[in-house]
C-alpha cells in the first residue's frame, strides 16, 4: 500500500509539470547510502568505486551514470520537470544498466526532497526491459515486474 502512494505521489509530482529538461538535476547527483532502520551515517569519500566501495549501500550519481555495487548505469536521457517548492526535483531516467553478467533498460522516476536539514532521494523503477546476459542472449528479468521504490539519503 506505501508503495502504491509513494509511486502515486512521485507520478503526480512529475505529471503535473510541464516543463521538461535533457540534463540531470544536480540536485541529485553525489553519493547515497539506501535508507535503512539505523546506520544512515556516511560521507562522500565512503564510495570508492564500483568494486571496491565497503557497503553495498552506497550508490554515486554524476550527470552520465549511476554506479552501484557490482553494478551500473548509463543515464540515456532524462526529462526533468520544474521543482514545485525550493529543494525538490523531479525526472524521468532512461537508462542503460548492466552488472553481474547480464545488461537491461530501465525506466525510472526520481524525486529529490530536503526532509529536515537532509536530502532524500526517491528512486521509482517503473519497467525493466531488454534484459540480456552480455554475450546478447535475451534472459528472464530476475526483476519484479511492477513499480518499486527505493529510498536514499545524502552522504555530506
Amino acid at each position: 500500500m506505501t508503495r502504491a502512494i509513494v509511486t502515486t505521489v512521485l507520478l503526480a509530482c512529475f505529471l503535473s509539470s510541464a516543463a521538461a529538461a535533457t540534463t540531470l538535476p544536480r540536485e541529485v547527483t553525489g553519493v547515497w547510502i539506501a535508507a535503512d532502520e539505523s546506520r544512515n551515517e556516511c560521507k562522500r569519500q565512503d564510495w570508492k568505486g564500483v568494486a571496491a566501495s565497503e557497503s553495498d549501500r552506497l550508490i554515486n550519481i554524476t550527470a552520465k551514470e549511476r554506479e552501484e555495487w557490482e553494478s551500473g548505469c548509463t543515464i540515456r536521457s532524462v526529462k526533468a520537470s520544474r521543482a514545485p517548492s525550493p529543494g525538490t526535483r523531479t525526472a524521468d531516467v532512461d537508462l542503460s544498466c548492466g552488472g553481474e553478467g547480464m545488461r537491461w533498460r530501465s525506466r525510472e522516476i526520481w524525486h529529490v526532497q530536503n526532509v529536515d536539514g537532509r536530502k532524500i532521494l526517491a528512486v521509482t523503477e517503473l519497467r525493466v526491459t531488454d534484459y540480456r546476459t552480455d554475450d546478447g542472449r535475451r534472459a528472464e528479468s530476475q526483476q519484479a515486474s511492477e513499480p518499486s521504490t527505493r529510498l536514499f539519503l545524502e552522504c555530506k
